[in-house]
């Protein structure tokens, strides 16, 4: 497990280093951290919390519309985007993007397809 972790962590730090992505995580569906590459001002514990809370709201609204699966869950702010893609069943990331650069998001694809892999071994 902490194999896959240390390789998710490098994956993450590699999307932090594109020039319009603000960070990274990697996070339970109960919120708990697993790994991050996010700025200090940020509180990831609470930060993680919160995007799984939105994560199993949009499922419980999936549900009562009659779908049953949430891929991917994005939030537009005033200055940044929140693409939570769902890895596993218990495992979401989260990718915070600069809103005001143009971004190609199939550039994140490969990126989110090893983490994912990544993430059945966890």
């Amino acid at each position: 497990m902490d194999l896959q972790v240390n390789a998710i962590t490098k994956v993450l730090k590699d999307i932090s280093q594109m020039s319009n992505i603000y960070g990274a995580a990697l996070f339970s569906n109960h919120g708990i951290l697993i790994t991050s590459h996010l700025p200090n001002s940020i509180d990831k514990r609470q930060f993680c919390a919160m995007c799984a809370t939105m994560a199993g709201a949009a499922l419980t609204a999936g549900i009562s519309i009659g779908n049953h699966n949430v891929e991917q869950l994005t939030v537009r702010f005033d200055e940044h985007y929140l693409l939570c893609e769902i890895c596993t069943e218990e495992i979401l990331l989260v990718i915070v993007i600069d809103k005001h650069e143009e971004m190609n998001m199939s550039i994140l694809t490969p990126f989110i397809s090893e983490i994912k892999k990544l993430s059945n071994n966890i």
